[in-house]
């Protein structure tokens, strides 16, 4: 299922699996190894007629001795399985999971995993690493990691310019409002 991992990187106990990525963060939660995070791979197995269109040369096998499954060998001639079908059907590697990259396109392969924040923005998805928030930086580009309830950081922290945006803000709208006002005015008297 996974790559082999040698002995001294699988820890012995439960660890904070927020800063680990891919493969290693799947196999940590999927063997119960992480102290905040649970198995990000759904319970379904891939079935002879998952990942439709996908990997051609497939050679089917059976799993547990209950349904029909495929493997695919790699250029070394060994036979895998690591595959991660996303909710549009598309299959992906398991180290493609949980890695901040939208790989299966409708970021199935994102959901679940405590290792990342989603910036809030309305028509884009941007994912960044947890130790980019409130480090100072501005790496969503709605700037979310950095202003919110959580980093004490404002946009405008000086006083002064606040009240300037906000007097600013203020003469804008009255200036429009009178603009309105003597727009309405003048088509009303042709």
């Amino acid at each position: 299922m996974f790559s082999e991992l040698p002995p001294s990187s699988v820890p012995t106990s439960k660890v904070d699996c927020r800063w680990l990525f891919g493969e290693y963060y799947v196999y940590l939660s999927c063997m119960n190894l992480c102290i905040n995070s649970t198995c990000t791979l759904k319970n379904t197995h891939l079935t002879h007629n998952s990942c439709p269109g996908q990997y051609p040369n497939r050679v089917y096998t059976l799993a547990n001795n209950s349904f029909l499954s495929f493997v695919t060998k790699s250029e070394n001639g060994d036979y895998e399985n690591d595959y991660f079908q996303c909710n549009n059907s598309k299959c992906i590697r398991y180290d493609q999971v949980c890695d901040l990259i939208n790989d299966c396109g409708d970021l199935s392969d994102e959901v679940g995993c405590t290792n990342h924040m989603v910036c809030g923005m309305p028509n884009e998805t941007q994912l960044i690493s947890l130790s980019q928030r409130c480090d100072g930086r501005y790496d969503c580009f709605d700037l979310t990691d950095e202003c919110n309830s959580d980093c004490t950081k404002e946009i405008l922290e000086n006083s002064f310019l606040k009240w300037m945006c906000w007097l600013m803000g203020v003469l804008a709208v009255l200036f429009n409002a009178t603009m309105v006002i003597q727009t309405t005015i003048f088509f009303e008297k042709l």
